[in-house]
């Protein structure tokens, strides 16, 4: 059983397990996934949709845009 550290940058990290059981593994995966801060679209106000789509689609849409904010 090993970990080593393939890759690492300012914003993202590659790790390689061997010999872990997967699910073990993917368990460490789901932690780090969510301990990074995130930000969606909440509310959205549709004044005139001119658009072919409905106003939910344009805001369920709108919602799945990830942000990028400053860390910290």
């Amino acid at each position: 059983m090993s970990v080593r550290i393939l890759d690492e940058s300012y914003d993202r990290i590659r790790v390689l397990f061997e010999g872990y059981p997967r699910v073990y593994v993917n368990s460490i995966r789901r932690a780090a996934v969510s301990l990074v801060p995130s930000m969606a679209i909440d509310d959205v106000v549709i004044l005139e949709n001119t658009s072919s789509f409905y106003d939910e689609i344009v805001s369920h849409r709108l919602g799945l845009v990830p942000l990028k904010t400053p860390v910290g």
